[in-house]
């Protein structure tokens, strides 16, 4: 797993209101400074496709604070249901649209509510009619037991409630 130290996420100890807060900040002021790489030019670095980065309109990166490419670990095939959870702004979640097809579904879970909102816009502006986004906790997902074929995170798992558990899902 790479080191996440860079991004700016929580340290341990800091509160679920903290990191609302900072991605609050960061929903509604992406051109601020935050100490670690995000955008268009950030996906690029971490090995997102050229094609995803061009076929997504430009506001949907603004926001998008990824750590790693969580594409890079397998493919997600037409028709699947994906869960992105901790979808920010949503840009994992749109490029998981664009991979599962109008067949497919995806969902984005977060807890911020200006990311949601966010989220829900951007999926609305690049025209995707498969996508749902939900303001939730991720230890209590709005969706029914064994409801997804692939889940996607960003390293938002290591935000949560339970960082020390690592990268096991609830």
């Amino acid at each position: 797993m790479a080191d996440n130290s860079h991004c700016g996420c929580t340290p341990a100890g800091d509160s679920a209101g903290q990191v609302r807060d900072l991605y609050t900040r960061l929903a509604l002021h992406p051109e601020r400074d935050f100490g670690w790489g995000k955008g268009r030019q950030n996906a690029r670095h971490l090995g997102y496709d050229p094609a995803w980065l061009e076929r997504l309109p430009a506001s949907i990166w603004e926001s998008a604070a990824a750590v790693e490419n969580p594409f890079s670990l397998g493919p997600l095939l037409t028709g699947e249901t994906a869960l992105d959870l901790g979808c920010g702004a949503g840009a994992d979640m749109c490029i998981a649209a664009l991979l599962v097809g109008a067949t497919g579904r995806i969902s984005g879970v977060d807890v911020t509510p200006a990311m949601v909102l966010k989220a829900r816009h951007n999926a609305q502006l690049a025209g995707f009619g498969n996508v749902t986004v939900h303001e939730a906790d991720m230890t209590a997902l709005p969706l029914p037991d064994a409801s997804v074929d692939v889940v996607i995170s960003n390293w938002a798992v290591s935000l949560g409630a339970e960082p020390a558990r690592g990268n096991r899902l609830p």
